[in-house]
């Protein structure tokens, strides 16, 4: 069975279709991050392992416990990075047919395998993903289209408020990129200060941009400006306000990203204004704010400011590091280098 991460809750957890064996496969961690909490919600719970550590026999002896202590009869083992426990087991035979023996073992719980990019064809037709696609449940997590975020974050203005306009939506997709958690906080955040008014530009403006006291974009100005005293401002008024640090990370590395694609380009002889077009920045406040910070950094500093913040990343998910304080140190290292 194969069903797509945004219809799992209905064709899957409502109907009561939920097989021991489950494999999440997609780049969209949003997606997986909602799954995760609809299983918490049904369950009570889940145990969590990272591939990078378990070892085959610890799905079984998780999956067990889980059984055995949660409040429900039945126990949830999600593994994220599932891909690297696989590629351990597959450098030896009798390795790869002990997790296949342990994985049809799994029945009074659930396991979620979780890899974090979209498996091909062939990589479904091995071992062990060919007996998660005939004997379990495949969940797909893949990148939605710049085209259907669109609809959706529409339709949502429409649903919840007064509706929004074009150039408003324009503008809203441009400073938060397709990152479906960044734009749900940000979405939210204007529906509660729009109510049932129609959302405009300025009111896009207003409510993301220069926040009382600070902003994620403000945060972004200080980080290329080198302003330290600015980022810890920034930084203060975003914890306090409770915004995830880990979602503005994000948005850095989404924005780093971009910025680096145009960079390169420019170097190249490319023209910025069609880069910029190529990549779906196409508002004009969007276009002079990374106009601003490519004046300032080349695109080796970005290209290892990329590199750092995938390590960083990394770091916080297997080795559980603080993100309030890992975040910090990468911002201002690159401040007061």
């Amino acid at each position: 069975m194969e069903v797509r991460a945004t219809s799992f809750q209905k064709e899957v957890l409502e109907r009561g279709r939920l097989k021991p064996l489950n494999l999440i496969h997609g780049e969209e961690e949003y997606l997986v991050k909602t799954v995760v909490e609809k299983l918490k919600e049904k369950f009570g719970s889940v145990r969590v392992l990272w591939g990078d550590e378990a070892s085959p026999e610890d799905l079984l002896l998780e999956a067990s416990e889980g059984s055995v202590f949660s409040a429900s009869k039945e126990g949830v083992v999600v593994v994220f990075r599932f891909d690297e426990l696989v590629k351990r087991v597959r450098r030896r035979k009798k390795s790869l047919e002990g997790l296949l023996s342990i994985l049809r073992k799994i029945k009074n719980s659930y396991l979620f395998a979780v890899v974090p990019v979209k498996l091909s064809p062939e990589d479904m037709s091995k071992e062990p993903y060919k007996t998660f696609a005939e004997e379990g449940c495949v969940i797909l997590a893949d990148r939605i289209p710049q085209k259907r975020v669109r609809e959706l974050v529409k339709r949502k203005f429409e649903r919840e408020g007064g509706g929004i306009e074009e150039d408003a939506l324009d503008l809203l997709l441009e400073l938060c990129g397709t990152d479906l958690a960044v734009l749900k906080v940000e979405s939210e955040k204007i529906l509660t200060y729009a109510g049932k008014e129609r959302v405009t530009k300025e009111t896009v403006l207003k409510v993301c941009v220069p926040w009382e006291g600070g902003s994620v974009f403000e945060l972004m100005d200080a980080f290329f400006s080198k302003d330290a005293e600015g980022i810890l401002k920034n930084l203060s008024f975003l914890e306090r306000s409770g915004v995830p640090l880990l979602q503005v990370q994000a948005l850095f590395a989404s924005q780093l990203v971009k910025l680096f694609a145009v960079a390169r380009s420019v170097e190249r002889g490319g023209d910025a204004e069609k880069v910029f077009e190529s990549i779906g920045i196409r508002h004009s406040f969007a276009r002079s704010k990374m106009s601003g910070y490519l004046s300032k950094v080349s695109s080796k500093e970005l290209r290892n400011l990329i590199e750092r913040l995938y390590k960083l990343d990394r770091a916080e998910k297997v080795f559980f590091l603080p993100p309030e304080k890992a975040f910090r140190e990468f911002l201002l290292s690159f401040a007061l280098s």
